[in-house]
């Protein structure tokens, strides 16, 4: 009886062992390119202190200015829709690629705590020589929300997509990674599997979304698409630290803090969201002074391709009241 627990732990370990080197091995085999060889054409590279940091522009220069950050996992070209629509009504959308996302630097010192990405963007913003409206989706968001507050004099106003923005996560959130994560070899091979693992992706984002029916397939490739770049796979996992260990010393994620908030600001919510419930949106609306919540019935947590037509048309209509009608 002993000797066949042992064979089962052994085989149980083995398999375990074989595994991790086969999504290793996937790894090696996807993330073969170099950045400077895929670097999107319709880009521009912005040098800041912190890195150099992916934006796509879309639109005339002399537009008003919005700045749109996407969420976990994501880069700019999620935003591409959005950025033609807004092209169109005389705005000039620029996408930035928050690290270790897309096609930015990843982070030298493996940093991507809420507080260093908000100097990253400021950074950017800054050397963009722009005011720009802010539109920041899911877990952006808390990182957009941590930038406008540090520096609002920089920005014109915020608009915030099913923000996934932790609140009073600096009280109730853990100190330390779980056990299981502290390994970076862990956190690799949970990311391989599952964030840069092409044979998962469409099956992420319905997770995210309410009508699990609606075909994902084009935004999945979207997704993909850097994922080719060397490196991939493990500055992904770093940043997962700063995913699982609230922020201890962020603005963001106090409520008092929020309250002194008096940017203009805007708010949009799937009443289905899963994420980021929509009563985190009610608290935010509720705690900044003048700004409106805009609720998608029936959406989940990715307004703008579940229901891309309405989140346009709240998105537009927020901007507009941020921008005093002059689009």
């Amino acid at each position: 009886m002993k000797k066949f627990i042992l064979y089962a732990i052994y085989s149980i370990l083995l398999i375990l062992f074989v595994c991790c080197l086969a999504l290793w091995a996937s790894v090696k085999i996807r993330e073969t390119e170099q950045l400077a060889d895929i670097l999107p054409e319709n880009g521009m590279r912005v040098a800041t202190p912190l890195g150099t940091v992916h934006v796509t522009p879309t639109g005339e220069k002399t537009a008003t200015p919005v700045l749109l950050i996407h969420g976990t996992g994501s880069w700019g070209g999620y935003w591409q829709e959005t950025a033609d629509i807004l092209s169109k009504n005389n705005y000039f959308a620029l996408a930035l690629d928050v690290p270790p996302f897309g096609y930015s630097d990843h982070a030298a010192d493996r940093d991507y705590g809420r507080v260093k990405q908000a100097n990253r963007i400021l950074a950017a913003v800054k050397a963009m020589e722009t005011k720009p409206i802010v539109v920041a989706h899911s877990f952006g968001a808390s990182v957009a929300l941590e930038t406008v507050m540090r520096a609002p004099d920089q920005f014109a106003g915020l608009v915030i997509v099913s923000g996934a923005v932790g609140l009073n996560a600096h009280e109730t959130g853990p100190d330390k990674l779980p056990l299981f994560a502290t390994s970076k070899y862990v956190r690799r091979a949970g990311v391989a599997l599952t964030s840069t693992n092409p044979l998962m992706t469409e099956n992420l984002i319905r997770s995210f979304i309410y009508d699990k029916s609606l075909d994902v397939s084009k935004y999945a490739a979207v997704l993909q698409q850097p994922t080719n770049r060397k490196g991939t796979t493990a500055a992904h996992a770093d940043w997962i630290v700063d995913l699982l260990v609230p922020p201890k010393d962020a603005l963001s994620t106090r409520e008092p803090e929020i309250a002194k908030f008096t940017l203009p600001t805007a708010l949009i919510w799937g009443d289905k969201d899963e994420v980021a419930p929509l009563e985190v949106g009610q608290t935010l609306n509720s705690l900044i002074a003048g700004s409106t919540l805009d609720v998608m019935p029936d959406i989940g947590h990715i307004p703008q391709i579940e229901h891309s037509d309405l989140f346009h048309k709240h998105l537009l209509q927020a901007l507009s009241q941020i921008s005093g009608g002059a689009d």
